[in-house]
């Protein structure tokens, strides 16, 4: 959106608008799912940082511990997911 408006472009809020996202095949395992949500992570943590509103180093540890938590104790697949993001997170904040 913030290359979009540096040349002129408009961005307009649409109510009704819907996405549909499918994966198929290899795309769908959670191998796959974990790596694309690390880097979502990563992503997400340079945003924060572009905002100028990056939670503290103890904040990303306390939510990587907690993702890892979830994902033992409630034996959740999705969890592996979280984790992955968490660490995408992590790992955006020490190498920064």
């Amino acid at each position: 959106m913030l290359r979009l408006r540096a040349q002129g472009g408009r961005i307009a809020y649409l109510a009704a608008a819907g996405l549909e996202h499918r994966r198929a095949g290899s795309d769908a395992r959670l191998r796959a799912l974990s790596r694309a949500e690390y880097r979502r992570g990563r992503a997400a943590r340079r945003n924060d940082a572009r905002k100028a509103a990056t939670p503290p180093l103890r904040r990303e540890l306390r939510d990587l511990a907690g993702a890892g938590w979830h994902t033992a104790r409630r034996r959740c697949p999705l969890g592996i997911t979280m984790v992955a993001h968490a660490a995408g997170r992590l790992t955006e904040t020490i190498v920064r």
